[in-house]
């Protein structure tokens, strides 16, 4: 079986070693895995980056080995990274209605920082799955990739029912058929503001009306917490990869 792992956005906790001894173990050691990520990333270590509230990240900084590191143990086949989004960058975009520059920022960020990541990759079709991953979860679960459908989306509910509008953002497994449509978000984000989809609320909501708009529900399955489950890395601790659950 052949896997892109594709990982975006901040390049967070790079050097905490059990991400990637986990990662290694549950990816790179069973699968024939190819390496792709784009990264908000400065070499300035003064640089800050903003993040939601709810992340607990505050002032948050990158040494300016972390991509040395990240391409150390990971061995990427493609990797790139900008400086983050500015305000000035964003109010380009002129939306009519009042957003919060500091929310749009950071989903703006993230779908760019994805669809720039997907377009690394070589030749998408000759992979089994596309999977979608972040620097600062563990994953703690995972089934075997052989046992999942080829033909259906592998999504996590971060609600477990409650609310379907949170599908996980932080991680997913697509094969190549609907791993574009996914992945470049981004083009179909002014479209989605003009339908009255919120867009400065979290990646999660704009992976559920996306994947709406594009009728890929049907081709969809989500992953059960008794297979799949992930908790994030935070500063010293790591904290649950489910909503509304605490330590």
């Amino acid at each position: 079986m052949k896997i892109a792992l594709v990982f975006s956005g901040q390049p967070r906790f790079i050097k905490e070693h059990l991400i990637y001894q986990l990662n290694h173990m549950f990816f790179l050691s069973k699968y024939h895995c190819d390496v792709y990520a784009h990264f908000w990333f400065s070499k300035d270590e003064n640089q800050t980056y903003t993040t939601h509230p709810w992340a607990h990240l505050d002032n948050l900084k990158f040494d300016k080995d972390t991509i040395d590191i990240f391409n150390h143990l990971y061995a990427p086949r493609k990797i790139s990274y900008d400086t983050p989004l500015t305000t000035e960058e964003l109010v380009k975009r002129n939306y009519p209605k009042p957003q919060k520059l500091d929310r749009l920022n950071l989903i703006l960020s993230y779908l760019t920082s994805l669809k720039k990541a997907y377009d690394l990759i070589d030749n998408p079709e000759q992979y089994d799955f596309i999977i979608r991953m972040r620097t600062d979860i563990l994953i703690c679960r995972l089934p075997d990739l052989h046992s999942l459908s080829k033909t259906h989306l592998h999504l996590f509910d971060q609600r477990q029912g409650v609310d379907t509008q949170n599908i996980s953002d932080a991680f997913y497994i697509v094969p190549p058929k609907y791993a574009k449509i996914l992945f470049h978000q981004l083009d179909s984000l002014d479209s989605l503001y003009d339908m009255g989809c919120i867009i400065d609320e979290g990646g999660e909501i704009i992976l559920e009306k996306q994947l709406e708009v594009n009728n890929l529900y049907q081709h969809s399955m989500l992953l059960d917490k008794k297979d799949f489950y992930y908790r994030f890395q935070r500063n010293g601790k790591t904290v649950h990869g489910l909503i509304g659950v605490q330590d």
